[in-house]
């Protein structure tokens, strides 16, 4: 198990239950992590909103091309603009978008499920981010968070939801189920919260085929795409890259589908 933002730090089995006080009892070794912790995305994004807000257009983004002289075009809902660079961003859209340049993305969709509970009692003044790949509550693939007051905690698998090329789920009971696993898990490892969810996070997984955490971008002149999961915890560090990119300094090799970024060790699983 690991646990980050939360006490100092230590890597021991009698430190489980002072680290995550909604835990129950646990007998095997943990990980603290004081310095990490959950990614505030609602702050994040009002703030950049708000930075931006002047320069930010909202529309149906239908085709992106290559044009003369080394720019690409984006065609919208209303409005045909040509620009000297283009970042594709585009979540499970980016795949569509990049065939229109003939690029096929190697991009795996799925979707996902993440529920939300109340404490059994007061909220805890100091509440840490879990991960749990035990299985000694029945689960080897958990990830929890607390709410921003700590009045609420997430709850979520790593397992996913099939989807076809066209969008549509496979399993259509597929969701509810996995809504139901963390219902579950919450009741058999968590006591210190309610086991009835009182919200819920659906949300697309495009991941790529060599890690769930890979990360890579395709550059034409004029236009780079970039795809792959959990993309907003990189976002820093990925965004200047692809900024430079956009300003002509070239992609950098680390990003290239061959380097495979995200990928473990060779030797490792």
């Amino acid at each position: 198990m690991t646990w980050t933002g939360s006490g100092p730090a230590r890597s021991t089995r009698t430190s489980s239950r002072s680290s995550c006080r909604l835990l129950g009892p646990f007998d095997g070794p943990a990980f603290l992590d004081p310095r990490g912790g959950s990614i505030r995305t609602t702050a994040t994004i009002d703030a950049l909103v708000a930075e931006l807000a002047k320069s930010l257009v909202h529309d149906e983004v239908l085709q992106v091309r290559q044009v003369s002289g080394d720019r690409a075009e984006v065609r919208t809902g209303g409005r045909t603009v040509e620009h000297e660079h283009v970042v594709v961003c585009a979540g499970r859209g980016t795949p569509a978008i990049a065939r229109g340049v003939g690029l096929e993305l190697p991009v795996k969709q799925s979707t996902h499920v993440r529920c939300t509970f109340e404490p059994a009692g007061r909220p805890p003044l100091r509440a840490a981010c879990l991960q749990d790949g035990s299985g000694v509550f029945g689960e080897t693939g958990i990830y929890a968070a607390p709410g921003p007051d700590r009045a609420t905690y997430a709850v979520g698998l790593s397992d996913t939801a099939g989807v076809r090329d066209d969008g549509t789920i496979i399993d259509g009971s597929a969701l509810a189920d996995l809504a139901d696993r963390a219902a579950k898990y919450v009741g058999q490892a968590l006591p210190g919260l309610r086991a009835d969810p009182v919200g819920v996070r659906h949300c697309w997984v495009t991941e790529l085929p060599w890690s769930s955490d890979g990360v890579a971008a395709w550059s034409r002149p004029g236009l780079t795409l970039v795809a792959g999961h959990n993309l907003f915890k990189l976002a820093p560090w990925l965004g200047g890259l692809l900024a430079a990119s956009a300003l002509g300094h070239g992609l950098d090799d680390r990003l290239n589908p061959e380097s495979r970024l995200g990928a473990a060790p060779e030797g490792q699983a």
